[in-house]
């Protein structure tokens, strides 16, 4: 079903056409670096909500520590969120991986597709999966394709857990419900356990590219590609281990190559960055039987690796293109908090790569560096700000500032509960933590994937906090989560 006059679909993430231009149309980055600045503390430890707006996320009542019944408004938020305009009003969308009106997923609920309005007064559970129509929904933002809004569920395979499918692919007209595209079928002829969202091809326009964490003739994840409506499916890559494998952030398109990042294994045992080749018959992509590993991450020292749920972002700088991601440990930063990757493993990092151009066409070919290395709860800057630690996620380029956002889950002030921060492409100079967290009882705690900016707001979502209650993982006093709108400095 299209929308025509009604929905204007606005993605705020660098998804589809954001990142669209000539050679692949990206974002240029056009603002004038800037002589590093003292971030703005827009919010001290422990004050009331004075200069940002939140939404929590639903109380509940407990009986020997576990939910009687998961909320009604969803729980434990773990994506980004997406802009729908709709006449004069704005709409944002967004999921959560728990909560809802369904018992499942070890109880605590299968998830929630919602909308609010800007100011979080007017929220609305649009859809609560019940498992078999997928459960778990969660990182990336939906992505605009036809009128519809894209996004997947990664479904439950853990032997923890309840045991339900490998995920789906779902769209939503807005103002409507959740209908399955796809539903994946797993090893060893397609996917499952899709993390992130869509890229419609730029070729042709008449499929959707997408990568999953499982599924694939090694169950180790594979690239592929479906049409909108889910009537053909097109098995592209299935990864391996020498290439790294469980690939959980989106796939994104420049000319006729793809690029994305896996979270394991390769060479060094930490992930890879990678690109593939795509060919087409009769506006078809091929399968392609190998990948070009560009960098194979080293746990440990000074290179990055573990990215969870990142992408990679491109903009331009001086007419030249630059992919920017983040991991969420090493870099060889001095902090020695980081959660995931052990002491003095460093508390994860920014990296660039430079995609290599032959004949004005990408040639699947690139450089690699790490831009910037967190240096967590422990070591402040020379501004005596902390920077944060363990970045889940990717990076949202504002075409109209030139700055590239992005969160922390951790580190920061001394709560260590995240940060939101910013820099403009190609001038670390001008790296800046736009605020700091304020714990679990107070704004939110642990922000995860990405910002999206509209109206001078930065609006972004937290797992825990909000509330003193505790999160239906069994986290004591951690709140539910929170969606928090920031001003823009």
């Amino acid at each position: 079903m299209k929308l025509r006059g009604i929905f204007a679909l606005l993605l705020l993430a660098c998804a589809i056409s954001a990142c669209r231009g000539a050679n692949g149309g990206l974002p240029q980055s056009s603002a004038t670096p800037g002589a590093r600045a003292t971030p703005p503390r827009l919010g001290a430890v422990g004050t009331s909500h004075a200069n940002y707006t939140v939404y929590m996320f639903h109380n509940y009542s407990t009986s020997n520590g576990l939910p009687t019944s998961p909320p009604n408004d969803g729980a434990l938020p773990k994506g980004t969120l997406t802009l729908v305009q709709s006449g004069t009003g704005m709409t944002l969308y967004g999921r959560t991986p728990a909560g809802g009106n369904n018992i499942g997923h070890d109880g605590i609920g299968c998830g929630t597709v919602f909308s609010t309005n800007t100011s979080f007064t007017n929220y609305n559970v649009v859809y609560a999966f019940s498992g078999s129509d997928g459960c778990d929904p969660r990182h990336d933002a939906m992505v605009p394709i036809n009128g519809s809004l894209y996004f997947t569920t990664q479904g439950v395979n853990d032997t923890s857990k309840d045991t339900y499918n490998n995920g789906d692919a779902h769209a939503i007209v807005p103002g409507g419900t959740p209908s399955v595209v796809l539903a994946y079928a797993g090893a060893p002829n397609q996917g499952a356990q899709q993390h992130s969202s869509f890229t419609l091809d730029q070729a042709f326009g008449n499929v959707m590219f997408g990568q999953t964490a499982k599924g694939g003739a090694k169950d180790a994840g594979q690239v592929y590609a479906i049409t909108p409506n889910g009537s053909a499916y097109y098995a592209i890559h299935d990864f391996s281990k020498s290439e790294g494998t469980e690939p959980h952030g989106r796939i994104i398109q420049l000319g006729t190559t793809l690029w994305g990042i896996t979270r394991s294994d390769g060479a060094g045992g930490g992930g890879t960055v990678f690109s593939l080749a795509l060919t087409y018959v009769n506006g078809i992509p091929q399968p392609q039987p190998s990948i070009n590993v560009i960098h194979a991450f080293a746990s440990g020292g000074s290179d990055a690796y573990f990215s969870d749920h990142g992408y990679l972002t491109p903009v331009t700088e001086a007419g030249q293109t630059m992919l920017y991601g983040m991991t969420q440990c090493g870099g060889g930063g001095t902090g020695g908090d980081s959660h995931h990757c052990g002491s003095g493993m460093g508390d994860g990092a920014i990296i660039r790569v430079i995609p290599h151009m032959t004949n004005g066409q990408y040639d699947g070919t690139g450089t690699y560096s790490v831009y910037y290395a967190f240096q967590g709860q422990d070591t402040a800057l020379p501004n005596g700000e902390h920077d944060g630690a363990d970045p889940y996620g990717s990076l949202y380029y504002d075409s109209t500032s030139g700055y590239l956002y992005g969160m922390t889950a951790y580190g920061g002030s001394s709560d260590d509960d995240g940060t939101v921060f910013r820099f403009i492409p190609g001038s670390l100079s001008t790296y800046q933590v736009l605020y700091h967290f304020t714990g679990k009882n107070g704004d939110g705690a642990k922000p995860i994937d990405n910002v999206i900016i509209s109206g001078g707001l930065i609006y972004g979502m937290t797992v825990y906090g909000g509330t003193t209650d505790d999160s239906l993982d069994g986290t004591k006093g951690g709140g539910n989560g929170t969606i928090f709108a920031i001003p823009v400095p």
